[in-house]
């Protein structure tokens, strides 16, 4: 009879309440390559398309264009091929697929995993989850160059939201907090899967304390389970703002590692001579 009373009893307790559970490990590998880079390994990097990648390359009319989908498909296969000990023969078997509004995701095996990629005018940045990880979650990344602008004010109203805008406009350092929230609604609306089909305006953001967290967005959008990070680097003569945007409806603890660029293409170059 207690037996049964307790089975009853713990029927009962909702999920929700099951917070003291071990929080879910994941894990998210970064890394990043230059377009210059891109370009002196473009023929070695070429052989890691697929028939479907190498049309799609050769549809961008500009070589700039051309270098940044080429790097960026490249350095998904070469991190995925690290991560998951695949000889770099077989990386074959690695395929990037899109869903129906563009996001990409990595398949390995009949398994997806989250993929994000981002690039600016001289850098690439790719976004790999080491876990195979529900459709539920979702992964966003965004990678700025640090600059002055100009027209900060015109820029703010076309992306910020009035709060973000005073925190912005009354920082010590202007630009550098712009690129701040610009950066993370970017990752943000990636992870989402939409881009600018949403409008950021409809985000609202704060950095107090330095640790973001998602104010209010559009309807059916929540707001909790939100992991967000900044992190800053030097490359070349330019400062590059990264940040990552993580949802999971499960308590989730990330931790973000980086793998240099040079290590892939080195480890591919060497197992390919």
């Amino acid at each position: 009879m207690f037996n049964q009373r307790l089975s009853l009893w713990l029927s009962q307790i909702p999920a929700a309440m099951a917070w003291n559970k071990k929080p879910q490990q994941v894990s998210i590998y970064l890394s990043q390559i230059a377009t210059a880079e891109v370009a002196q390994h473009r023929n070695h990097l070429l052989s890691l398309l697929d028939q479907e990648e190498t049309s799609r390359l050769h549809q961008y009319q500009h070589l700039g264009d051309q270098q940044r989908f080429l790097g960026g498909r490249a350095l998904s296969k070469l991190l995925a091929a690290q991560l998951f000990q695949l000889p770099c023969s077989q990386i074959h078997q690695i395929r990037i697929i899109r869903d129906q509004l563009g996001k990409p995701s990595l398949q390995l095996n009949r398994t997806n995993y989250h993929l994000s990629l981002s690039h600016n005018e001289h850098q690439i940045l790719v976004a790999l989850s080491r876990q195979a990880l529900a459709p539920h979650c979702k992964l966003g990344v965004d990678i700025e160059v640090v600059q002055a602008f100009p027209e900060l004010e015109h820029l703010c109203a076309t992306v910020c939201t009035p709060a973000e805008r005073q925190d912005i406009l009354s920082h010590p350092d202007p630009d550098s907090r712009f690129i701040a929230y610009w950066s993370l609604k970017e990752a943000l609306l990636k992870a989402l899967g939409m881009g600018y089909r949403l409008d950021p305006l409809q985000f609202s953001l704060s950095l107090r304390q330095d640790k973001p967290l998602l104010i209010s967005a559009p309807e059916g959008i929540p707001l909790n389970g939100w992991q967000f990070h900044l992190h800053t680097c030097a490359s070349g003569q330019s400062t590059q703002q990264l940040a990552i945007a993580f949802h999971s409806p499960h308590r989730s603890q990330l931790q973000i590692q980086q793998l240099p660029a040079t290590t892939l293409l080195e480890r591919y170059l060497n197992e390919t001579r």
